[in-house]
């Protein structure tokens, strides 16, 4: 990933969608004198001023929100709404709509379809992985837009890594495939899940990028429910130009 800063504002980029003009995209660090950050109990309001300043730099002239309820519900963004109720991804194919997605320790994914100018930004916790909201991400733009997978280009955030993503009741929770990824007792890699299910959906391996990048360990860029049980967030955004 790129570190990028303007003025007080400092976030990350993916290498793959750094290099594509007609798309804008950030994920957040703690460096950033800018509160770039949300807090889960933050009102419209509050979440609206936080957003301004990125706005601004960013120059994106809208933001859209999901709720983000641990499911797999897919929300098709319009210009009314700027909280998406009951969804945990946010898809589009408009110009100047910052879809974000608010993170810890889960995946906030961007799905990118260079063919036909869409994208998606999914939130994916374990129970995300276990609906395989990806799979479903690929399916409904290949719904909606005539994407098709070999096409889309995948990054997923910087997220809880395989050292912390410890998982004491998985045999009663985790899908039996899940556990040829347990890396130790207990602990499981869910960056190599998402990567296993991306590619049986025919995600193209050299089309994905994987930050790779542990919040709990990333202690100076990144909150981290799992280190310091916060309610603040990270937050992931993508825009089309």
């Amino acid at each position: 990933m790129q570190r990028r800063r303007c003025n007080s504002l400092e976030w990350l980029e993916f290498n793959l969608l750094a290099r594509i003009p007609n798309i804008t995209h950030a994920v957040s660090t703690r460096q950033s004198t800018t509160n770039f950050r949300i807090d889960v109990n933050d009102t419209p309001l509050v979440i609206a001023n936080t957003l301004e300043p990125i706005k601004r730099i960013l120059d994106i002239p809208k933001m859209v929100l999901a709720t983000q309820c641990h499911g797999t519900t897919i929300a098709t963004v319009d210009t009314e709404l700027s909280i998406q109720p009951h969804c945990d991804a946010l898809t589009t194919k408009t110009p100047g709509i910052g879809l974000i997605i608010k993170h810890s320790d889960c995946q906030a994914t961007i799905f990118y379809d260079p063919v036909n100018h869409a994208i998606t930004n999914v939130h994916s916790g374990w129970r995300g992985n276990v609906g395989n909201i990806y799979a479903k991400t690929v399916t409904t733009m290949e719904h909606l837009y005539n994407s098709k997978a070999k096409d889309l280009i995948v990054c997923i955030s910087p997220s809880l890594g395989p050292s912390h993503f410890e998982f004491k009741g998985f045999r009663e929770t985790l899908p039996q495939e899940f556990q040829s990824f347990k890396t130790e007792q207990n602990m499981f890699d869910f960056w190599a899940i998402a990567h296993w299910q991306l590619t049986e959906c025919g995600i193209l391996p050299n089309n994905i990028e994987i930050a790779r990048l542990c919040t709990f360990e990333h202690s100076q860029d990144f909150f981290s429910f799992r280190r310091n049980a916060t309610s603040k967030r990270n937050i992931t955004i993508v825009a089309l130009r």
